[in-house]
């Protein structure tokens, strides 16, 4: 008898800011680079290879796959993430406004196109006697492209334009499938880090300054994440009517502007990420005239995963 599977995790956002007068802040100057990455060339490299043109990973991190990310943030115009797994590269993303894939994609093109390039887009795969379905969405398209899955992630604020690409081998992301959402610890300490990243590559996509990393926002956000999971709500608010900007006070916050974006049920940083840049309101706090970012990830309880963006000005 075949079975039906759906490959599909719910998840939720909420966005919460608090605004009080406040200076512009000037976008951050970075030396330009304007040569194209080609993601699809990245894929099949050594890291030694990537590093070479991209120079020394800050870090890696872990990842929910069966590979490390190798994360690139020395220059934000040109970030990428490099999936690695026996030293060659098997996974890549990028959000560059420098991103061209399938030698004719890039940041700006229109969905329509991708599809006239590519085909349709992916909504099943059968698996022996299982068929996993993918959700229906007009925020990504999916292909199957000679054993990579190919995700090209669209920007409703922009017409339903590609605005980054993430690229899977195929034996990876189809060992997860119909699996439940679970992150180890360290998993879950690189989603928050890797969320900071993206907020901080999307800025400077726009033309804005850099975010520094906050330590105590960071902790702040994760007991507002753990609190979240250990006592079973999604709010801005806690159970005794708390918000936010009452909470980072008796933390120990000062602040002239604080803004909260949450989320949960997304497996990763990214497609947590790109769900709230396709949000009017955590687009927004994304996007805000802000200077310093914290952000915590709690792993486990009903919700699986939640993670919390907390963006401010100190006083």
């Amino acid at each position: 008898m075949k079975r039906l599977f759906l490959f599909l995790f719910v998840w939720v956002l909420a966005a919460a800011c608090v605004f009080a007068a406040g200076m512009p802040v000037a976008a951050a100057k970075t030396r330009p680079n304007t040569s194209a990455i080609m993601v699809d060339e990245l894929i099949g490299k050594s890291i030694s290879q990537v590093a070479a043109e991209f120079g020394k990973p800050a870090r890696v991190d872990a990842s929910e796959f069966a590979f490390n990310w190798h994360v690139f943030n020395g220059d934000y115009k040109r970030f990428l993430m490099a999936g690695v797994d026996g030293g060659t590269v098997v996974a890549v993303y990028c959000n560059s406004q420098y991103l061209l894939s399938k030698g004719a994609i890039k940041i700006g093109t229109d969905r329509a196109m991708v599809r006239e390039l590519l085909g349709a887009p992916i909504t099943t795969k059968r698996i022996g006697n299982t068929v996993y379905v993918f959700p229906n969405t007009d925020r990504k398209d999916i292909f199957l492209i000679d054993g990579y899955y190919y995700y090209y992630y669209y920007d409703v604020f922009n017409k339903y334009k590609v605005t980054s690409v993430m690229i899977v081998k195929q034996e990876y992301e189809e060992e997860l499938l119909g699996k439940p959402l679970a992150l180890s610890d360290a998993a879950a300490a690189a989603y928050s880090r890797q969320s900071a990243d993206l907020v901080n590559s999307i800025r400077a996509r726009n033309g804005l300054n850099t975010l520094s990393h906050y330590g105590k926002a960071a902790a702040f956000a994760l007991t507002r994440s753990e609190d979240m999971r250990d006592r079973a709500y999604f709010s801005h608010y806690t159970p005794e009517g708390n918000s936010p900007a009452f909470l980072a006070r008796k933390y120990g916050i000062t602040y002239r502007t604080l803004c909260e974006n949450i989320a949960y049920g997304h497996r990763n940083a990214i497609n947590a990420f790109e769900a709230f840049m396709n949000s009017k309101g955590h687009r927004k706090n994304i996007l805000n005239k802000v200077k310093q970012i914290g952000v915590g990830t709690a792993a486990g309880g009903d919700r699986s995963v939640i993670v919390t963006y907390t963006l401010l000005i100190k006083k």
